[in-house]
């Protein structure tokens, strides 16, 4: 169930950009904001806004509980595999970054995977044009729990 994934103190954000910007970016800092520990997760840099980001799973110093890839589908799968890997069993792909080998690989290692789905609409407190798309998905039966 979605409401269980939340159980986590300790997440690595995956795909978050070097820039400053983006979805990943969002979903992290809101993460933080809401007092999680999280890691962000980028290969291609050492540090996002002053702070300290992770080349890989395997490079944070502690292992997290959950996985969030809100990457480009060329990358998901790979991240799939990190989160074998390391021995995590949670991982959300965020909608739009799944791809039919990434779901697989979840599937037959039995990962506890959330897909297809907006992190958003799930955060609580769910806040802004998300709690009125969340709204209407609840009203026509569509939010899943």
């Amino acid at each position: 169930m979605i409401k269980d994934f939340f159980d986590f103190k300790t997440a690595a954000v995956a795909g978050v950009s070097r820039t400053g910007k983006g979805f990943a970016y969002d979903i992290f800092n809101e993460m933080k904001k809401r007092g999680y520990e999280v890691f962000p997760v980028n290969p291609n840099t050492d540090e996002i806004n002053g702070g300290k980001c992770y080349r890989n799973l395997k490079s944070i110093p502690v292992k997290p509980d959950a996985v969030f890839a809100i990457t480009p589908k060329t990358e998901t799968v790979n991240v799939v595999r990190q989160t074998l890997e390391a021995g995590i069993n949670k991982i959300w792909i965020q909608q739009g970054s799944e791809t039919d080998e990434a779901l697989k690989l979840c599937y037959e290692n039995k990962l506890n995977a959330v897909t297809k789905e907006c992190i958003f609409l799930y955060l609580e407190p769910v806040k802004g044009c998300h709690a009125f798309h969340r709204w209407i998905l609840k009203i026509f039966g569509k939010l899943k729990n």
